[in-house]
Order: structure tokens, then sequence, then C-alpha cells
């Protein structure tokens, strides 16, 4: 009832708008096909995303940020929380396996350690933390001046 209702009345608020906007094409054709509704009075405009989703083309600044945080060309990348129900002490003994068949290949661990409901819990996970540390892992817990999707811009 109350599905048949919304319908309805998007109709017919679509039907009397003197225009729409549109965030895709796709969204466009739906309207003019569930809607009946003049396809001159729809204009598509596009959503943008943030000048930090933007490609970085300045290769001096890529190069910079990968010295910085010490980033290899290959890498395996884990970004989230850091504490062991996260499966990621299974990642880094499947790493530590394969590592030396991988040439020039680092692990990347990006996230925030998360505390246990536990001291065991802690303990183990201060321990892979460091054993990871001691292979090699490259473990970060925050990026300084940088965000997620400028980091992975320089990455990817």
């Amino acid at each position: 009832k109350e599905r048949l209702k919304m319908r309805t009345l998007t109709k017919l608020a679509a039907l009397k708008a003197s225009k729409i906007i549109a965030v895709s094409e796709a969204t466009k054709q739906d309207i003019i096909h569930y809607y009946q509704v003049d396809p001159a009075k729809i204009r598509v405009i596009y959503e943008a995303s943030e000048p930090e989703f933007q490609p970085i083309k300045d290769e001096g600044k890529i190069l910079e940020i990968k010295r910085k945080y010490g980033f290899q060309d290959k890498l395996i990348l884990y970004v989230g929380s850091i504490f062991t129900r996260r499966n990621i002490p299974q990642l880094l003994e499947g790493f530590r396996k394969v590592a030396n068949k991988l040439q020039k290949v680092q692990l990347l661990i990006i996230g925030e350690e998360r505390k246990e409901n536990s001291k065991d819990q802690d303990a183990m996970n201060a321990n892979f933390l460091q054993v990871a540390r001691d292979h090699g892992v490259n473990i970060l817990n925050s990026l300084v001046g940088m965000n997620l999707s400028q980091l992975l811009n320089v990455l990817f």
C-alpha cells in the first residue's frame, strides 16, 4: 500500500515538475519509461567527485609519497581494522609462506589497531604485529597529510 502511494506521488510530482535533474542517462531513461515524462524536461547532471579522488598526475609527487612511506611497486594491500578477528594472522602466515617466491612484493596493512576483549587477545595482537614488522610488512596506523583515496591513487 505504501509503495503504491509513493509511486503515485512520485509520478505526479514528475509530471507536474517544470524541470527534472537526473544523475545519469540511465536514470533519465527510467524516468521517461516509468513516469512517461517528456524527455525535454529532464536534464542529466553527472555527480562529481571531490578533488582528492582525482588522479595524481605529478610523477614527482607520487615518487615522494612512495619514498616517504616505503612503498614498493608490487604490493598486497589490506585496509581495515587491525585485530585478530579479521584473520590478519592468517594473512601474515600466508604472506610469510609465499614471500620468498614473490619478487619484491610488499604486504601493506593500513588500519587502526583495535583492542580485543581480553588481555590474552591483546597480547596476541601485539605479538603478531611485531612478527609482521620483523618480516618487512609495512603497517600504517594513520595516513598523515593524506586520506585513503589519495593513497590508493598513488598506489594504483
